[in-house]
């Protein structure tokens, strides 16, 4: 995601509840990765024996997905430009 996407959808969840906890990770952070990638593996996981409810948790296992290879773009990030102990 990029930092205008972010904002954009940040801005949606203010629309939408203005009191919604908000937890921002940011690549330069050196547990950034680590975290979206176990966030990543937790949708990417989700599915069901049920057919119905399988392709239900497509979207999740989707958003699983895009979060694993923004994780590896985070790592990239760090690899080219250092990491530093969180903000």
């Amino acid at each position: 995601m990029t930092p205008a996407e972010g904002i954009e959808y940040l801005q949606k969840i203010q629309e939408r509840d203005p009191t919604m906890p908000v937890f921002v990770l940011i690549a330069p952070d050196m547990y950034a990765p680590a975290a979206v990638n176990c966030w990543a593996i937790l949708c990417a996981s989700q599915g069901s024996l049920n057919a119905q409810k399988h392709e239900a948790l497509k979207p999740t296992r989707d958003k699983g997905e895009r979060a694993m290879h923004l994780a590896a773009e985070m790592r990239d990030y760090q690899r080219k430009n250092g990491s530093k102990m969180p903000d």
